[in-house]
């Protein structure tokens, strides 16, 4: 576990977001994620700091790949034709791992704010019910609840795949075996 960077403030505010994100890039920067392609990642309380990051990891992770000559040649490009670039024309690669290799749960994340980043990185399907149980009190899982069925982004098709039908499509050995 990481050290606290500053004195009296409990891990779970901070740190382990943050241990999320390293964790995800671990596996985005060592190609766990390509060798191990039946492995469904889920990523707890929204995948932390995942979102606020993701086009950075995945910029890092383009300039990684590259060769000096081709990050030279990419960066020379850039600086000719500035206007011919979308932000989000880097890092196409990593974005598609982000987007297509993981599940995020909503466990301490059904804010506005934190669904808002998590939806703008990957859609409804991608995004599990998580309750935090039994490390959240009744009161903060009863706020995730409210927190999911009253954000107005997801359609009724949105809510009902987070709440239920993505989790059974997840674990679809399990889907026959309980009664919902």
């Amino acid at each position: 576990m990481s050290k606290l960077l500053v004195v009296n403030i409990p891990s779970a505010v901070i740190e382990f977001v943050f241990d999320t994100a390293r964790a995800v890039a671990s596996l985005m920067f060592t190609g766990c994620l390509e060798r191990f392609t039946d492995v469904s990642f889920i990523l707890s309380h929204g995948g932390g700091a995942v979102p606020a990051l993701a086009w950075r990891l995945a910029i890092g992770l383009e300039a990684e790949q590259m060769t000096p000559q081709e990050r030279a040649k990419h960066t020379g490009e850039f600086m000719i034709h500035p206007d011919h670039w979308d932000v989000l024309d880097e890092g196409k690669r990593g974005l598609e791992l982000l987007r297509t290799r993981f599940y995020y749960d909503t466990a301490l994340s059904a804010t506005p704010f934190a669904l808002a980043a998590l939806q703008a990185l990957v859609g409804p399907d991608r995004i599990l019910f998580g309750s935090d149980i039994p490390y959240a009190p009744e009161f903060i899982v009863a706020e995730t609840v409210k927190g999911l069925t009253t954000y107005a982004k997801f359609e009724d098709a949105g809510h009902q795949a987070v709440a239920r039908d993505n989790a059974l499509r997840l674990f679809s050995r399990l889907a026959g075996r309980i009664d919902c």
